[in-house]
């Protein structure tokens, strides 16, 4: 216990780590790389929460697992509060689009895969709709840095399905690696930009009623998503969520170019493998490291 006990306390950032802020890099790529770790470190510290552990030993651990990742969501904040709400909104639109672009491509046929297909035209209409509602003080080609065309694709519409619409049933769930973790990323992508609409404040009635629309619509998404990975105790999906940091921060350091922005990156890369190490042992002890199980995903430009 106590070389895991060490493992995990070497991970937990001082003040100063905490509230250090490197400068963001300007480009869409880079600025939608930190909102995609901060929705799967929010996950991790969301999942944390609801294990209790069995012993006083596992408590304590988990405790330690969620003061790293704690930690690390307030360092993340320090580069995603750079960004501006309105902008915010946008990229993290953005993201859901290149990211189900990105795992339907490398997923087999399966429900999942159709799920990624159906969500791609909506992330494309939830852009063009968001770019059309920003203050005249935001250009969206600017912020998307013209890495994504601002163009309609298929109109929001929020009662275009019922809520049971589309929802796996058990035989369906994909069980290789890359579509577990893929359907959790996508929950947590999909669960944030829920939270950014249901949070926005308008002035206008019909600026307004777009993000209410698109709270909507992405709340189905969440059911859908979450139908479509793996269910289980929250110890499980916490060492999914674990394993996912640190797929995405190994990958995302690999696709900066900022230096210090890189380091954090790879810094917490490094992090999230000992706590999802830690979390194996009582999630899947006979099982393969997750994390090493993932094919790369690089976030960055083709």
């Amino acid at each position: 216990m106590e070389d895991e006990r060490t493992a995990l306390e070497e991970g937990l950032l001082s003040l100063d780590q905490l509230c250090a802020m490197p400068a963001l890099p300007g480009d869409a790529y880079a600025r939608s790389r930190a909102l995609l770790l901060q929705d799967a470190v929010s996950a991790c510290v969301r999942l944390s929460r609801l294990c209790a552990g069995e012993t006083g030993r596992q408590r304590r651990i988990l405790a330690l697992i969620r003061r790293g990742d704690v930690g690390c969501r307030l360092a993340l904040s320090c580069l995603t509060e750079q960004i501006q709400p309105e902008e915010a909104r946008l990229l993290h639109s953005f993201l859901s689009l290149e990211a189900a672009v990105s795992l339907a491509c490398m997923l087999p046929d399966n429900a999942l895969r159709q799920a990624l297909e159906f969500l791609i035209p909506e992330c494309q209409d939830e852009i063009y709709r968001l770019a059309n509602c920003l203050p005249p003080s935001c250009d969206p080609c600017a912020i998307l840095g013209g890495l994504a065309e601002i163009m309609p694709g298929r109109p929001l519409i929020a009662c275009h399905r019922h809520p049971f619409d589309g929802l796996a049933e058990t035989e369906d769930q994909p069980t290789d690696a890359l579509s577990r973790a893929a359907a959790f990323l996508m929950e947590a992508i999909c669960r944030e930009l829920y939270e950014m609409h249901a949070a926005a404040r308008a002035e206008d009635p019909l600026t307004r009623a777009l993000h209410r629309e698109c709270a909507l619509i992405r709340e189905e998404h969440v059911s859908l998503f979450s139908s479509l990975r793996p269910a289980g105790p929250p110890m499980s999906l916490l060492y999914l969520a674990a394993s996912l940091s640190a797929w995405l921060f190994s990958s995302c350091a690999q696709a900066e170019e900022k230096e210090d922005v890189k380091a954090l990156y790879g810094r917490e890369a490094q992090h999230a493998r000992v706590r999802a190490e830690t979390l194996r042992a009582w999630a899947v002890p006979e099982g393969e490291p997750l994390a090493q199980a993932l094919p790369p995903f690089v976030f960055a430009p083709c």
